[in-house]
C-alpha cells in the first residue's frame, strides 16, 4: 500500500511512496534552522558530548517523513517514515510518534545493560525490557482555537532477567544502567526544551515557551 493513496491536498504534504519504516541512506538534506553542529574538544574526565539531529516533513494525512542524522563516524543515516493509527486519520502504515519515543527509552536501556554484560559477563539467560509511557491529551473546546493540552504523567518500566546471579548483583547492574541511560535521564530529569520557527526565512518571535 503507498502512503501516497488517499494523498493529502494540502501544499505542505510533500510527495512520499511509502517503502518501509527505517530506511539507511546515504544522504540527508540541509539544516536551515539547526546550526552545523560543532562537536566540543573533550579533555579527559569530560563527559563525551555529541547530538542526535532528525529533520522531519509532513507527507499525506497523518504521515510523516523524517532523517535521523547519525551522530558521528559509525552511525548510519536513516530515512524513518511515522503514521498515526486510522482513529487519528493515519493509515496505521508506521510506528506512532509516542511509539518511537517508549521504544527509543527501552532500547536505550537495553544498549547499557548488554553493553555492560558484553564487558562484565554474568550468568543470565533471558533480558527482556517492557515500557509503558502514560500519554495523556485533553482536546479544546469548541471555541478554544487551540490544540488543546497533553504530556505524560510518567513512564513504567519492567526489566525482566532469568537469571541465577545473586539478587544484589542483578539489582547492581541495572541500577548502575539506568544512570547511565541516556534515554532513560532524559524523561526521568527536567531537561531544557527551546522552539523557534523560521518563517520565509526570518526568524518569528513566539512567546510560548518549550
Amino acid at each position: 500500500m503507498s502512503g501516497n493513496e488517499n494523498k493529502s491536498v494540502m501544499p505542505w504534504a510533500v510527495d512520499y511512496e511509502f517503502r518501509q519504516p527505517v530506511t539507511k541512506i546515504t544522504e540527508t538534506p540541509p539544516y536551515e534552522g539547526l546550526p552545523t553542529y560543532e562537536r566540543p574538544r573533550i579533555r579527559a574526565g569530560d563527559p563525551v558530548r555529541f547530538s542526535v539531529n532528525t529533520i522531519a516533513e509532513p507527507t499525506s494525512l497523518q504521515g510523516k517523513r523524517g532523517y535521523l542524522i547519525s551522530p558521528g563516524p559509525g552511525w548510519a543515516n536513516f530515512e524513518l517514515f511515522c503514521d498515526e493509527g486510522t482513529a487519528m486519520g493515519g493509515t496505521d502504515l508506521a510506528p506512532s510518534p509516542l511509539g518511537y519515543l517508549t521504544s527509543a527509552v527501552a532500547f536505550c536501556l537495553l544498549t547499557h545493560i548488554t553493553g555492560f554484560l558484553h564487558r562484565e559477563p554474568m550468568r543470565i539467560s533471558r533480558i527482556k525490557v517492557e515500557m509503558r509511557g502514560e500519554f495523556w491529551t485533553q482536546r479544546p473546546g469548541p471555541d478554544d482555537g487551540s490544540q488543546g493540552a497533553g504530556g505524560c504523567d510518567g513512564f513504567q518500566c519492567w526489566v525482566i532477567i532469568d537469571s541465577d546471579e545473586a539478587p544484589e548483583r542483578i539489582a547492581g547492574l541495572i541500577a548502575v544502567c539506568r544512570k547511565a541511560c541516556m534515554a532513560m535521564q532524559t524523561i526521568a530529569t527536567a531537561v531544557p526544551t527551546a522552539t523557534r520557527v523560521l518563517l520565509n526565512g526570518e526568524e518569528l518571535s513566539i512567546s510560548s515557551p518549550g
